[in-house]
């Protein structure tokens, strides 16, 4: 009933108290007989209050709160670790998650490999998940392999969606994570999930323009030259996709640039901007405005000389004095953006006739003297 610390503690007590009287009966002294007592007592007491019965260890609150942070902790990192059958102490499994946590955001797949079979599978399914995500948005090559060769994962390409951040002042926009590296740049991760999921790549790139269109359109809008150029090379886009790409987006991306060269050229892309024009995305990049505005206009707000150049020298000349939707000119909208380098280049010569003029008004009366003063934003597209 009682621990064999208990028994240990009385039977000693009761040792020192029967010497002590032994001695006492044969010198004839009551005092030591008394002392022999209060000594058994003594034992008795601290055994009786220090040391309690089995029976009774670990009830209550104590192990309630124990086995609630148990079941956390498998909720957490698994089981493995956490059942007496298993070698891996729990403070092991929580150091390999840890661990698994940090090399998901690094790539790095050797530390992955040495520490996932720690964790339960829970755990485990956890970590794959995280690791397949980081990997499409980061464009980690290896750990998405190491991901979709695992059997727990169950991977189903037509249905997984991950969320990709395009711009800090627009919330995140669900892509298929098969078409997700296209989003950000990746080919190589888009090759792999083409080799890997053949038929639901084609599937959703072939079946509807409107996948195709939004892809352009993103890649165009970020600047992500290899993406065109991978959709191109495997047959996904040609000639006609591109020039009606930008319609019907996505809510969470829309009050953007109408097309992907309007897009291109408000974000100053130059090299995106020569694979729309060779493909038909814009027939005369310098041509008719569209929802009050022209690429001369956007490539002048964005800051690149090579890209208004480019626009310029492909029909763009026609709109250097042309009044946007918005009241501003070219010449102003570089001034109110700070582009002094384009100014220079817009005033510098001649153009055949379509001179920039420094001094010309907008439809409200303004001049690019006025897009220069202080916290004046007059001219922006609202796009």
């Amino acid at each position: 009933m009682f621990e064999k610390r208990f028994l240990s503690m009385g039977l000693c007590g009761l040792l020192v108290a029967g010497g002590m009287s032994f001695c006492t009966q044969m010198r004839g002294g009551d005092w030591k007989g008394m002392l022999g007592l209060a000594t058994l007592a003594l034992f008795l007491y601290i055994g009786t209050r220090c040391f309690k019965p089995r029976a009774n260890r670990g009830r209550g609150a104590d192990h309630r709160t124990r086995t609630t942070t148990a079941n956390i902790r498998r909720q957490k990192y698994g089981t493995r670790g956490l059942e007496g059958n298993n070698n891996v102490s729990r403070g092991s499994s929580h150091r390999a998650y840890k661990k698994c946590n940090r090399a998901v955001k690094e790539g790095d797949v050797h530390t992955l490999r040495e520490n996932i079979n720690r964790l339960g599978r829970e755990g485990q399914y956890t970590i794959l998940v995280e690791c397949l995500h980081e990997a499409v948005i980061q464009g980690y090559k290896d750990t998405l392999s190491w991901a979709l060769d695992s059997e727990l994962l169950a991977f189903s390409p037509s249905k997984h969606e991950t969320y990709v951040g395009l711009n800090d002042d627009l919330p995140a926009t669900p892509f298929l994570t098969i078409l997700a590296p296209l989003v950000r740049g990746h080919t190589a991760l888009a090759t792999e999930f083409l080799q890997r999921y053949p038929n639901e790549m084609r599937e959703h790139l072939e079946s509807s323009n409107l996948v195709v269109n939004l892809l352009v359109y993103v890649a165009a809008w970020k600047g992500h030259l290899a993406s065109l150029e991978w959709l191109e090379f495997n047959g996904f886009v040609d000639r006609s996709i591109s020039v009606t790409a930008g319609q019907n987006l996505p809510p969470t991306i829309s009050g953007m640039p109408p097309t992907p060269f309007f897009a291109a050229c408000q974000y100053g892309c130059l090299p995106c901007c020569m694979w729309l024009y060779e493909h038909g995305a814009q027939s005369e990049p310098g041509g008719p405005n569209v929802d009050g505005f022209n690429p001369l206009y956007l490539a002048c707000q964005s800051g690149s000389l090579e890209t208004v150049k480019f626009v310029f020298a492909h029909g763009g000349r026609c709109n250097i004095r042309t009044v946007c939707a918005n009241g501003g000119t070219p010449v102003m909208i570089a001034v109110e953006m700070g582009n002094l380098d384009v100014l220079e280049w817009l005033l510098e010569n001649d153009w055949e006739g379509c001179r920039a003029d420094v001094s010309q008004a907008g439809n409200q009366g303004c001049t690019p003297f006025f897009a220069d003063h202080p916290g004046t934003r007059y001219c922006s597209v609202p796009f």
